[in-house]
């Protein structure tokens, strides 16, 4: 099977949802309108600078990682963390298509096998009640219970994410609350169609019938 970049499009979707509604509710700068410019960088952390003295905080979405391992950057935050993936719903054994792509051949392809259920998490770390409310409903805000989503990019592929856990981690030492919110996205094919080969096409088929003792001309049946 052909290796393909599926997830990894998932994944930049929820991040840019996620990060499109932090910066719509004007808790992050729109970095899209900084990142081409020669100061960019120092535009960027003038604008976050306003917001915390105007809000009192910013709140940064982080794409996929450890929320730990960004423990040393700001607070509140956002973390994508990719978990697993599961068998789903859809599909058994690799089965065989034909399809024309010549007027003489049909090209064989081995469809994918069976679906995948991705399993993300999303952790919102905050350490004051009123950050706490504010990215909260920011992810859900974002996301929801359940919703489809257009792949980012994409015109035509869509797919659909469900909420199906949510648990409180262990404060830490400095206070830091941190939750986690658990989506599945179902019945991901994270194969592509590889070719097999290809058959030549018929055009032509032969009938010998045959009636008791007396065999009747052939019949060609031509397509």
């Amino acid at each position: 099977m052909a290796l393909s970049n599926v997830v990894e499009r998932i994944e930049r979707t929820l991040y840019r949802v996620l990060y499109q509604v932090a910066v719509d509710e004007g808790f992050w700068p729109n970095e899209d309108l900084l990142i081409n410019l020669p100061n960019g960088q120092q535009l960027l952390e003038q604008q976050i600078d306003q917001i915390i003295a105007t809000k009192g905080f910013a709140v940064e979405v982080f794409g996929m990682g450890s929320s730990q391992a960004k423990g040393l950057k700001r607070v509140p935050r956002i973390v994508l963390i990719s978990r697993r993936s599961m068998p789903g719903m859809v599909g058994s054994s690799a089965v065989q298509h034909s399809a024309t792509s010549d007027p003489e051949l049909f090209l064989k392809t081995l469809g994918s096998t069976r679906s995948s259920d991705l399993q993300i998490e999303v952790n919102v770390v905050s350490n004051t009640a009123q950050q706490d409310r504010i990215i909260n409903a920011i992810t859900i805000k974002a996301l929801g219970v359940m919703r489809h989503m257009l792949i980012y990019g994409s015109t035509d592929e869509w797919f659909c994410i469900e909420q199906y856990t949510y648990y409180d981690l262990p404060e830490t030492i400095e206070g830091i609350m941190e939750k986690s919110y658990g989506y599945q996205i179902h019945d991901i094919f994270v194969d592509e169609q590889a070719p097999v080969g290809t058959v030549h096409k018929i055009d032509e088929i032969k009938v010998e019938v045959t009636v008791g003792d007396t065999k009747d001309k052939d019949i060609d049946l031509h397509i």
